[in-house]
């Protein structure tokens, strides 16, 4: 699936999420693109509780990385930038 993140609201987006855990925990396999931290977040947080293995395969630069979100949020430019938002507050003030 194309990034579900691009037409549901946050709350709805969690609900989906939680909806695919369970098809997973039936053995249903999902693939997904996503530019969404949130996304990742809420991902990172369920393979946390279930203990088991959502891997991720970010692309940037020339070589694709394979993370485990059971281990962590990848270290990926959509993580690092979604991190950095409130490090920098003068990039983001109404001018």
């Amino acid at each position: 699936m194309d990034e579900p993140e691009a037409a549901l609201h946050p709350e709805a987006i969690v609900r989906f999420l939680n909806v695919l855990s369970l098809l997973a925990v039936q053995g249903v396999q999902i693939f997904m693109a996503t530019h969404s931290y949130f996304v990742l977040k809420k991902l990172q947080l369920l393979a946390r509780q279930s203990q088991k293995s959502i891997p991720v395969l970010s692309v940037s630069g020339k070589e694709p990385v394979l993370n485990d979100l059971k281990d962590g949020m990848p270290d990926n430019p959509i993580v690092n930038t979604s991190k950095g938002l409130g490090k920098d507050q003068r990039t983001y003030q109404r001018t």
